[in-house]
């Protein structure tokens, strides 16, 4: 596991992305109907410890997901982060 501290801006649209999901209304699962396709697991924690899990293959789950994981995607090439202890 790793961390990082996003500045502001990031940090905000991470969030503007995250509420157009409407994560607590989508479904724990998606799926593509080919094989070999790569895995989404994502799992946010929200509102004092209430959790949501959403396993994605193949990354098609709705078009505000994929975006969403476009953008943390980017995230893992533009911060410092650090191995948690």
């Amino acid at each position: 596991m790793f961390t990082t501290t996003l500045p502001p801006k990031l940090y905000d649209s991470l969030l503007t992305l995250l509420k157009a999901t409407n994560f607590p209304a989508l479904k724990e699962s998606y799926a593509v109907d080919w094989t070999d396709a790569p895995s989404v697991l994502l799992t946010i924690m929200y509102d004092k410890n209430q959790i949501k899990r959403i396993k994605d293959y193949g990354e098609q789950g709705t078009k505000e997901l994929q975006t969403l994981y476009a953008f943390v995607f980017r995230l893992k090439e533009s911060q410092q982060w650090k191995r948690m202890p």
